[in-house]
């Protein structure tokens, strides 16, 4: 008992010191971190230059990837509404070919009862014929309606996607002209900074 009594006693105190040493740990990270800003603090504007040149670089670097991402989803947008206007055109495709098979039926239909009205044929063989060609052609008239349905749905959705587009690319030009002024300033502001090497080699010519 006393044994067990020992060992665990140990063990807090062992449990004691890690948790202590995890602390310590923790609290030198993140003194660490307030004295590297701290420090910063203290550094001079003309010392700045290069920190400053690469947070511009940061950012640069931040709008390119948040345009190349808005010209993914353009990409993606296009690639949508293209495959909505493959739908929209084999939908008008089949829309024609259902009313030119309406205007077969109904010429068939047209020779039928001119033949009946001629007392032409057997009247009843005559009517069979009518009733069964009517029959078609109103199956094929109500594949045709379906179809012009799905047509104008289809319409709706590229003029929506259209919109989207436009108003997408109007949003990736924009984006691209901010990244041109941004390398633009850039330029000029490194054009501005006169090189140390050539006002050396200047100032040895003088002597």
């Amino acid at each position: 008992m006393k044994k067990i009594l020992c060992v665990s006693s140990v063990i807090a105190v062992a449990l004691f010191f890690l948790s202590g040493c995890v602390t310590t740990s923790l609290l030198s990270t993140g003194s660490k971190k307030k004295t590297e800003k701290g420090a910063y603090a203290k550094v001079p504007e003309s010392l700045r230059g290069e920190v400053k040149k690469a947070e511009e670089e940061l950012k640069a670097a931040e709008a390119r990837q948040i345009l190349a991402d808005e010209i993914l989803s353009l990409a993606k947008m296009k690639k949508d509404r293209a495959i909505l206007g493959k739908k929209y055109a084999a939908l008008g495709l089949n829309i024609e070919k259902y009313k030119y098979e309406e205007i077969e039926h109904t010429i068939v239909i047209k020779k039928w009862e001119a033949i009946d009205n001629s007392e032409l044929g057997e009247k009843e063989k005559n009517a069979k014929m009518v009733s069964k060609l009517t029959s078609k052609k109103l199956k094929v008239k109500s594949k045709r309606l379906n179809a012009e349905a799905d047509y104008i749905s289809l319409d709706i959705k590229i003029k929506e996607s259209t919109k989207k587009i436009n108003s997408q690319e109007n949003k990736v030009q924009n984006l691209k002209k901010k990244a041109q002024e941004w390398e633009l300033v850039n330029e000029g502001e490194a054009e501005k900074k006169p090189d140390k090497k050539k006002k050396k080699k200047k100032k040895r010519k003088k002597k």
